[in-house]
């Protein structure tokens, strides 16, 4: 990454969504940059562009959960700088730790602009403390350490605001956490400026916003965007990742195999719990599981002419079941179990017929 971006003291990241074409837009910088930007769509040095498909905020998000060492890489980079600035050396002693930040700064075809976001604000938080501390060098040297410290002290702070809405992905080493987008706008409350741009393109007139210093913030427009085109992000119901998906009709697990059959084995299970509070489905398991086991012995040939009674039994009484509640009359109960007696003894003789 160009050095000239890490230079920049304002941490803004912009947001343009296309619904239509599948498509967003993310820019990282200082927000007059984005701005012209947005108006012009040239790129600068001193801006992040990334182009990809709508929702993969998402992705960002789940990627950050899965590899902790990111954000103890990040902490640790931090602490680093947090000693320069306190010790108030120059742009040589911190030097090696934007050079950190510069190589965990993805810029592949997979990169991550919440991961990018983040070390891009701890450079721009270092930068604003750099230059005030640069504004007190003529202070004498108590003085100037009384600066130092308390700017090293507002860093870390600041650094504190900034991953507030991660630190609950770190707190467990054994289970993952992934965010929660209501959880987490709703419980970090934040001030931030920002920017509507309008400009009149090609496709007729866009709008785009910037936030300013505020990740939160960010998030917040970037959910609106999603819902004015009938889109949400949710986290699935097995693995807690976020995935995005139609408003109106969403499904409750993200589009991994593993979940998708976990769900349809709890489905199952609680169907099956359902059903056995009936007071008839004992009745009817056992009729079910008995007239099951008189065709094991049985040749594919032996079975498939069973199966026609069979099924036509369990159709039957099927049938009959499905009017049956709680409340119904016993003789009606009686008249259940008996069917359910009578069509097990004649498929237990009529198996013994088909196996001769």
């Amino acid at each position: 990454m160009d050095r000239i971006f890490f230079e920049n003291t304002t941490a803004a990241i912009g947001i343009y969504t296309d619904p239509v074409n599948n498509h967003e837009t993310i820019v990282l910088g200082e927000p007059e940059e984005i701005r012209q930007f947005f108006r012009s769509n040239t790129p600068t040095d001193r801006i992040f562009v990334c182009d990809r498909h709508l929702g993969m905020i998402a992705d960002d998000l789940n990627r950050i959960s899965d590899n902790r060492k990111f954000m103890t890489m990040l902490t640790d980079t931090v602490n680093d700088m947090a000693v320069v600035l306190k010790e108030a050396q120059g742009k040589e002693a911190v030097a090696p730790c934007f050079e950190k930040l510069g190589n965990i700064f993805t810029e592949s075809i997979q990169r991550n602009m919440i991961q990018n976001y983040l070390i891009y604000s701890v450079s721009a938080l270092y930068n604003t403390k750099l230059a005030e501390l640069n504004s007190s060098v003529k202070l004498t040297k108590k003085a100037l350490h009384k600066v130092s410290d308390g700017l090293s002290a507002q860093f870390l702070a600041e650094y504190d605001d900034l991953i507030r809405p991660f630190i609950l992905l770190q707190e467990d080493e054994k289970k993952k956490s992934y965010w929660s987008i209501k959880e987490q706008i709703e419980q970090n409350e934040c001030d931030s400026i920002i920017h509507i741009v309008r400009s009149h393109k090609a496709k007729g007139w866009q709008t785009f916003y910037i936030a300013e210093d505020s990740f939160t913030a960010f998030m917040s427009l970037y959910i609106e965007q999603l819902s004015q085109a009938n889109l949400m992000v949710r986290n699935c119901d097995i693995c807690g990742k976020l995935y995005v998906c139609k408003k109106n009709r969403y499904p409750t697990v993200c589009g991994d195999a593993e979940c998708k059959s976990k769900q349809h084995t709890i489905i199952n299970v609680r169907s099956r719990k359902k059903a056995m509070a009936n007071p008839f489905y004992e009745v009817y398991a056992k009729f079910s599981s008995r007239c099951s086991n008189y065709r094991r012995k049985m040749t594919p040939e032996q079975r498939k002419k069973y199966d026609v009674r069979f099924s036509a039994r369990k159709k039957e009484l099927l049938a009959f079941k499905k009017n049956l509640t709680e409340t119904s009359p016993y003789a009606k109960m009686k008249t259940f179990k008996a069917m359910c007696d009578e069509y097990e003894f004649e498929l237990k003789e009529y198996s013994d017929v088909v196996r001769e």
